[in-house]
């Protein structure tokens, strides 16, 4: 068992765990029943047309330019999707710790191998989050508003 500082801070990260899940699942279940251009048909294309947007921008990229689509589209379209199956992974494997750990730290066959995943996810959520950052600020520095784009209020 934890204590001192320790047990604080993995009691810190199991409850914010639990109220990211939950923002977490309101924002999936927005990119089902929001707006169009919201939608996961957006970030996960289905069909040919939207694949195409994506390799264009990753041939612009080679080419050193960033692209900025007036909608929500494209390559950061996809990046965004794939963050948020990302972040619901993560969610999901942290939900079955939260509720499969018992407070003696004897975990199960099972719910140590959820360890292991939700470890290994967590890279890829740290590297989403980081580069979600740092292309955001690359944006501005090129003069375009990302933020913008995904405010409600701005019409």
């Amino acid at each position: 068992p934890l204590a001192g500082i320790d047990a604080l801070f993995f009691a810190s990260h199991k409850w914010v765990g639990l109220a990211t899940i939950a923002l977490v699942l309101l924002h999936a279940l927005w990119s089902m029943v929001g707006p169009v251009s919201v939608r996961w048909s957006t970030m996960i294309p289905g069909q040919q047309s939207p694949w195409r947007t994506v390799w264009q921008d990753m041939r612009a990229l080679l080419h050193l330019h960033i692209p900025n689509h007036p909608q929500h589209r494209g390559l950061s379209a996809l990046i965004h999707g794939l963050g948020l199956l990302v972040v619901l992974a993560i969610a999901v494997t942290g939900v079955v710790l939260f509720f499969g750990m018992p407070s003696s730290g004897a975990l199960t066959s099972l719910v140590r191998k959820d360890l292991h995943l939700h470890q290994f996810v967590a890279t890829f959520v740290w590297i989403y989050w980081g580069g979600h950052v740092a292309l955001t600020l690359l944006h501005y520095l090129l003069g375009h508003s990302p933020l913008n784009k995904i405010n409600p209020l701005k019409k």
